[in-house]
């Protein structure tokens, strides 16, 4: 609870499902079990390009043709009234993005997918052809989320260190910058090819000597305000600790089976979640009424 809002909570069959991919590591074997799941699920016709062979081989693909630029002032004129919480330390109360406590390293905002211009974002259909490619089947919009990440004095915590995201047994997610981003402001890292390696499967924060004495190459995604990419964040990741200016978000996570975060918050008034028209109930199902 915090404030008025209260934390959704997936159903309890989602939550045991969550339990038991959690013991299987071994990227080979969940992606078989991903493959009897599959049989259960509606099926899509899928479309393999030259640019979804990338991604599957390496784990992550940006999206240098997808232009979400026109986007960006709307969501954050959008989030600007709204308040945020600290996702690691939620005994504080919610608070205004631009006057975070001491020592707060990362702040969510409660809800996001009641703005239209993110719905659409979610949908974009290039995002989802390279998103059911990857996952080879019919994904689902399974949460939207941003954050803030703020200059803090001190040691990197949580997901600034090194780690693989154990959300589902298969999942992929969008991440948009909505602010400017270098080496600054707190950069993603990836791993290529960590998300089908068998090595470093403990579930766990890794320190970067770790990752660097197993693998030999890491990229740091810099890029303007729009710079987006989509990535498989069962492979190595991070958020590097912003330095000197704060970094915004916007994560969209595609699966083929709900997660256990799927509609993370249920903070909205009736009639305030976005209504769409023309958009594919299935895929939307989770995070908006249609």
């Amino acid at each position: 609870m915090l404030g008025d809002t209260v934390i959704t909570r997936a159903p309890k069959y989602i939550y045991l499902f969550h339990f038991l991919q959690e013991k299987i590591r071994n990227p080979k074997v969940r992606n078989f079990l991903k493959t009897c799941i599959k049989l259960c699920l509606p099926k899509k016709e899928i479309r393999v390009s030259d640019e979804s062979k990338l991604f599957l081989e390496n784990g992550r693909v940006d999206l240098c043709d997808v232009f979400f630029m026109n986007y960006i002032a709307v969501i954050k004129n959008e989030l600007s009234s709204r308040k945020v919480f600290d996702r690691w330390d939620l005994s504080k109360t919610l608070f205004e993005a631009n006057h975070p406590p001491k020592n707060t390293h990362v702040a969510d905002y409660m809800d996001v997918q009641d703005i239209e211009a993110v719905i659409e974002i979610a949908n974009d259909k290039k995002v989802l052809e390279l998103v059911d490619a990857y996952l080879d089947g019919y994904a689902i919009i399974d949460s939207i989320m941003a954050w803030w990440s703020y200059p803090t004095e001190g040691e990197p915590q949580e997901a600034e260190l090194f780690h693989r995201d154990n959300d589902g047994i298969s999942f992929v997610k969008l991440f948009i910058y909505l602010t400017d981003v270098d080496e600054e402001s707190g950069p993603h890292v990836y791993v290529p090819k960590s998300h089908s390696s068998s090595k470093g499967l403990e579930i766990r924060r890794y320190q970067d000597e770790e990752i660097f004495s197993i693998f030999n190459e890491q990229e740091i995604i810099t890029g303007k305000a729009g710079s987006s990419f989509l990535e498989d964040t069962y492979g190595f990741h991070k958020g590097l600790p912003p330095i000197s200016k704060k970094r915004l978000l916007l994560q969209i996570r595609y699966s083929l089976f709900p997660t256990v975060f799927m509609s993370r918050t249920k903070s909205l008034k009736a009639g305030q979640v976005v209504r769409l028209k023309g958009y594919d109930q299935y895929r939307n199902k989770l995070v908006a009424k249609l």
